[in-house]
């Protein structure tokens, strides 16, 4: 009697079974390394945002955040005429590129931290409702009104 040649169907369904298992876990992980990516970038941003704050509350000055592009800059307002940029720990620039840390899109704002840590527009000088602010179209955080607290 002759062997016939091939696979049968059993096999042929147990090979797609194990493709498929591995195509589903191959997926699942790389979704959760572009999801701590965009954290990362998020909070990132919101430290940036904190130490501004945090500086206005500690010296009783104001300090603002500035962003432009992907470009952000620090600020410590000696009057509200007269601005000195702050280096932010870690950084050799005051003015630090966002597109190198990986934001790729965020919205032009200019925001100011009073010395209880309140936020205002720096444009209008006026008190801000809650400031969200959106971090590469997916994630964000927003700036309380009355706190400053980031969240």
């Amino acid at each position: 009697m002759k062997r016939e040649q091939g696979f049968t169907l059993i096999e042929v369904i147990a090979v797609l079974l194990i493709i498929g298992i591995i195509s589903a876990v191959i997926y699942s992980s790389s979704e959760g390394i572009i999801n701590s990516q965009t954290d990362y970038e998020c909070e990132t941003l919101k430290s940036y945002f904190s130490f501004a704050r945090l500086k206005a509350m500690a010296f009783d000055t104001i300090y603002g955040v500035k962003i432009e592009g992907t470009k952000l800059t620090i600020l410590k307002f000696n009057t509200l005429s007269l601005s000195t940029p702050v280096i932010f720990p870690g950084k050799n620039s005051a003015t630090i590129d966002l597109g190198k840390e990986g934001v790729k899109s965020i919205s032009n704002c200019f925001i100011l931290f009073d010395q209880w840590g309140s936020p205002y527009d720096g444009t209008t000088l006026k008190k801000r409702a809650d400031i969200s602010i959106s971090v590469n179209n997916t994630n964000g955080f927003t700036i309380r009104e009355e706190t400053g607290s980031i969240s």
